[in-house]
This record gives C-alpha cells, sequence and structure tokens, in this order.
C-alpha cells in the first residue's frame, strides 16, 4: 500500500465486502502508511465514512483504530471528524480513536 497509492481505489471496495475480516482489513492495511507518515493520496475518513455503522466488533475497532493512527500525525482532523460524527459513530470505534488523545480533549470529547 505505501508503494502503490493506486491500490487505495480497490481497498475502499473491500469496506463492502461480505466478509467482516476483509472490511477490517480495509482500514486495518493503512495503518503502516498512516504512521510513516505516508498516506498522500490515501484518505482513510473515505474508510471510515464507509464502515461507519458496520454490524461487526472487529470491524469498528479495526477503523477506530486507524483513527488513532492518523491522531498521532494529525489530531486535529481526526478531533474534527469526531466532532462531526460523535452522534451517528459507534462508540466502540469513538473509544478507539481517542486513546491517543491528551486527557483533557479526550475528556471534552467524551463529553459530546
Amino acid at each position: 500500500m505505501r508503494q502503490d497509492k493506486s491500490l487505495f481505489a480497490y481497498i475502499i471496495e473491500w469496506t463492502e465486502d461480505k466478509d467482516f475480516w476483509v472490511r477490517r482489513a480495509s482500514a486495518v492495511i493503512l495503518i503502516p502508511a498512516i504512521l510513516h507518515n505516508d498516506y498522500d493520496g490515501i484518505d482513510p475518513f473515505i474508510i471510515s465514512d464507509r464502515l461507519m455503522n458496520d454490524e461487526h466488533d472487529l470491524v469498528l475497532k479495526g477503523y477506530g483504530w486507524m483513527l488513532k493512527s492518523v491522531s498521532q500525525i494529525d489530531q486535529s482532523s481526526v478531533e474534527q471528524y469526531l466532532i462531526k460524527n460523535h452522534a451517528v459513530m459507534p462508540r466502540v470505534a469513538y473509544r478507539y480513536a481517542l486513546e491517543k488523545f491528551d486527557k483533557d480533549t479526550r475528556k471534552k470529547l467524551m463529553a459530546l
């Protein structure tokens, strides 16, 4: 994924797969590129939007983990995303995304 960003178009399609492991992988596969700050041309929020209300807990945890990784590189974008989606985002994904925020920001976002 880090070497060929054009594959992202295929990864977006994984979010609709009937196998929950594939749906989870659509988020988790982006984590190494995100953590190396090498995700130009890849929008992790597209994946989050598509998996927002998945019925499987491991998929929710997977995209929450991805958002947590993004927050380590670009905290303000994730904070704005969480504020925008707090009313519809499942709590398990929301809490995973918050893990790397400072205590005060976490408290503020959990109060939404």
